[in-house]
């Protein structure tokens, strides 16, 4: 349900970049066609919605009023960049001379209890325009707004045991939900979408993450704090 470069990334760390549930219609001629088989099923088939993940509670009971961003996007950790970094040196980058996949070695290297993302919300399609546009000011000592408030770390994701292979024959499905099921929830966010909205994705929310720009909720030091 997350996703990064339409086309891939040079890279063979599986970690080394952002992942978001929005992705840029910015394709180039080859890839236009497809685009436009996925727009048949929905006017923004580079996006998908959030509103089903909150449905339930963490204990998976129904929640009482649903809450949900307008966008999310999930930056790896520092140690779960290095660890992959460390399993795609020692086989070479892609292909891999024993045969197995390597994202699937990255991920079995994992020790427990380690960050695997920071994640960060885009509250609102306001939000996502450069400087972002949320209703309340930053309460930094001047009170102006200082472009930060584009995106907000929620928090973070935790494992808590190492990963393991399942049998093939245990089948995961995951509904990718139409972003328009989101804005039936919030007609509002319908009226503020603007054409430069189709242009926002892992890279742009990336970079501003590393430039510093988005408010941070407080640090989440353990896996028990999540």
């Amino acid at each position: 349900l997350f996703g990064g470069s339409k086309t891939g990334q040079a890279e063979t760390n599986y970690f080394e970049h952002c992942q978001c549930t929005h992705m840029t219609e910015k394709v180039g001629l080859m890839l236009r066609p497809i685009l436009e088989r996925f727009r048949a099923y929905s006017n923004y088939p580079t996006q998908l919605g959030l509103s089903d993940f909150a449905k339930r509670n963490r204990d998976g009971t129904a929640a009482e009023a649903l809450s949900f961003p307008w966008c999310l996007v999930l930056r790896p950790g520092e140690e779960v960049r290095r660890i992959a970094q460390g399993v795609d040196e020692r086989f070479q980058g892609l292909p891999e001379n024993d045969g197995q996949v390597n994202f699937i070695e990255q991920i079995l290297a994992l020790p427990e209890d380690c960050v695997l993302y920071d994640i960060f919300a885009v509250p609102d399609p306001d939000a996502a325009l450069v400087g972002g546009s949320i209703a309340r000011r930053d309460d930094s000592a001047d009170g102006e707004r200082d472009g930060r408030s584009s995106l907000i770390r929620i928090g973070r994701m935790w494992n808590t045991t190492r990963f393991f292979r399942s049998e093939r024959e245990n089948q995961l499905f995951f509904k990718h939900q139409k972003k328009e099921e989101d804005y039936d929830l919030v007609p509002e966010w319908f009226e503020r979408i603007r054409p430069e909205h189709q242009l926002y994705g892992s890279k742009e929310f990336e970079r501003r993450i590393e430039q510093g720009l988005f408010y941070d909720l407080g640090p989440v030091e353990s896996s028990d704090a999540t």
